[in-house]
């Protein structure tokens, strides 16, 4: 399994079109605007908290080619929030995926839909994903994730963050889930769909 390199962080709609100029001023390359994204959640039958499996359509990579992917997760927490440790696999097709996976034995647990922006960026001779995501009912605020796409310490992360005006005050260390519960009364992955 890979240890993704990535820090999640919560800003106000607001400061969205600073930190789309701090992306520019860095010479961070659009190749995704806010394009709709849907994944279908899967759990264990024993729903083991902290480990899941996703599909997801609608997503670019660094050289704007389209995916569909299977990712299983599984949280760790650390000082920065959750890292995650990833297996993805990339598939041709998300219905036949959704089917597959149901016949092995997982059940869906929810159908969630959200809006993408994506930028690729070199900084000191790395290169970064950063996604700008907008999420339904949190009208108010973006969700930013910083992702090394190169093999990197995690404090360049960091650096990198830092020279995006992304403070360590914003970072997002609960997830969405936590962010839904706190702001609408329910964790998004316990709806059905949205």
């Amino acid at each position: 399994m890979k240890i993704e390199q990535t820090l999640k962080y919560i800003i106000s709609k607001s400061e969205t079109p600073r930190f789309i100029n701090d992306l520019h001023n860095l010479d961070a390359e659009m190749v995704m605007d806010s394009k709709l994204m849907i994944r279908t959640l899967f759990k264990y039958k024993n729903q083991n908290k902290g480990k899941w499996v996703r599909i997801r359509m609608g997503d670019v990579t660094p050289y704007n080619e389209e995916i569909c992917v299977i990712t299983f997760k599984k949280f760790i927490r650390t000082f920065y929030g959750n890292r995650e440790s990833v297996i993805s696999i990339r598939v041709e097709d998300y219905d036949s995926a959704i089917e597959l996976l149901q016949e092995i034995g997982l059940d869906r647990k929810s159908i969630q839909e959200n809006k993408r922006s994506k930028y690729i960026c070199e900084y000191n001779n790395d290169k970064y994903v950063i996604c700008i995501d907008e999420w339904p009912g949190l009208d108010d605020i973006r969700f930013i994730i910083v992702q090394s796409i190169s093999t990197i310490e995690h404090e360049s992360l960091i650096d990198f963050a830092e020279a995006l005006n992304l403070t360590r005050d914003k970072l997002n260390r609960k997830g969405i889930d936590a962010v839904y519960k706190s702001k609408l009364g329910f964790a998004i992955s316990d709806m059905p769909e949205l």
